[in-house]
């Protein structure tokens, strides 16, 4: 039953997504952990200009620190704003029987808030030219909240739905799973830089044999075959949604070089980066 529900909301997202909403998830609560390592992989902002600035150190780090406030704000209501880079979005919390549950969050807008103007005018000026690209492609078409509160309110009941069955779900008994969700976290957040498994045990204060083993236990996956699927999703995101060149694709999801990254998307996607963006434009009929 989980897995059926689990399958039901990457569908829907997945759908939201290919019909125009720059949909992601935050804030969840810790009654969802048994499927973080499914849900984790649509909280990150996939815009182009998120993108971009997690392509830079200093600017990651803000993203983060952006996102690490919403997560312990446990938002009440549905409210819009924009981010510290003039990102504008709705914030759809999630209850399921009064209990926070999740974030629903619609991203990628511009042009409906006066501060993101300003934001946008003064990280023009300080931030190199691909932040003024990424931030003139966010959409100005800002959809009525009643709208999309519509097109999400199915993905709601799904979740709340998932929420129960976790509930019914034995709890773990020993830690490792609280080190298995932080590995996995820190892949999400860094899976844009040239991080590795020894890195990732070495930033969360644990011996490299130790984490491998944990998240073997835990996902069945090796930590590098879990980067690899994280990048590939990251770059699948960026091929449909910009017009960015195939080596800069392979650049901002944390490949080495082009040529490296459409050897690995061929061999796991069967078509070339080129191929598969043409693929998608055809069924979308571009």
């Amino acid at each position: 039953m989980q897995t059926n529900t689990l399958a039901d909301i990457t569908s829907y997202v997945d759908f939201l997504r290919e019909n125009g909403f720059s949909l992601t998830l935050s804030c969840f609560s810790e009654t969802l952990r048994p499927y973080y390592e499914t849900l984790l992989q649509y909280e990150p902002h996939l815009c182009r200009v998120c993108s971009f600035l997690k392509s830079s150190h200093k600017t990651r780090q803000k993203c983060i620190n952006n996102k690490d406030r919403l997560n312990k704000s446990h938002p009440q209501k549905t409210y819009y704003y924009c981010c510290w880079a003039g990102v504008e979005e709705f914030v759809f919390p999630v209850f399921c029987d009064g209990e926070p549950v999740c974030c629903i969050n619609l991203s990628g807008y511009r042009g409906r808030l006066e501060i993101s103007k300003k934001i946008s005018e003064k990280l023009k000026k300080r931030i190199a030219s691909g932040y003024a690209e990424g931030y003139d492609a966010l959409s100005d078409t800002v959809p009525e909240q009643e709208k999309a509160e519509r097109a999400i309110n199915p993905l709601k009941y799904m979740l709340c739905s998932l929420y129960r069955q976790a509930l019914l779900m034995p709890s773990e008994e020993d830690s490792s799973g609280d080190l298995y969700v932080r590995a996995l976290r820190y892949i999400y957040d860094h899976y844009m830089e040239h991080v590795s498994a020894d890195g990732i045990a070495a930033a969360l204060c644990y011996s490299s044999s130790h984490l491998r083993h944990v998240f073997l236990k835990k996902s069945g996956k090796t930590i590098s075959d879990t980067l690899t699927a994280v990048r590939l999703s990251a770059a699948e995101q960026l091929l449909t949604q910009s017009e960015l060149s195939v080596t800069q694709v392979a650049l901002d999801c944390g490949f080495c070089d082009g040529n490296y990254f459409s050897t690995v998307f061929k061999k796991h996607k069967g078509l070339s980066p080129k191929e598969y963006r043409a693929a998608h434009h055809a069924r979308q009929g571009k």
